[in-house]
């Protein structure tokens, strides 16, 4: 039986680092763009303010990817209308032209969330790659 050197254990390191950066940046895109389509069907149709006449609200809601050198390892899922955080989150108060409103949430990314997002987890978990749901990530 022969030792393994120090540089064998560093390349096969090397290849296996490679390899989780690959499918963890794949399941991570995948639960992104499942996202961003489950936000869109949330925007569409429900009650309230009705942001959906022009559909730039729905339209609104895009990911991007976060690059490494190498691979996608992250999205930022938003959107750009102005008035989209206070549709998701709500709103009551007094705004820049002094008009007063109390206008309540209709969320739109936030259930998609609640719903992706246990599930990246334990696509994660079965490469191994994350056993924690409590870390604050989810």
């Amino acid at each position: 039986m022969s030792e393994v050197t120090a540089g064998e254990v560093a390349a096969a390191m090397k290849t296996n680092a490679a390899q989780a950066e690959t499918k963890v940046g794949t399941l991570i895109l995948r639960h992104g763009f499942e996202t961003e389509r489950m936000t869109k069907a949330n925007a569409s149709g429900r009650p309230g303010p009705n942001p959906g006449l022009t559909g730039d609200f729905r339209r609104g809601w895009t990911t991007t990817t976060m690059p490494t050198r190498q691979h996608v390892v992250g999205v930022i899922i938003g959107n750009r209308v102005p008035y989209a955080m206070r549709l998701e989150f709500g709103f009551t108060g007094t705004d820049s032209a002094n008009r007063a409103y109390k206008q309540d949430p209709y969320p739109s990314v936030g259930p998609a969330i609640a719903v992706t997002a246990p599930l990246l987890a334990k696509d994660l978990g079965e490469l191994g790659l994350f056993t924690n749901t409590k870390a604050g990530l989810f």
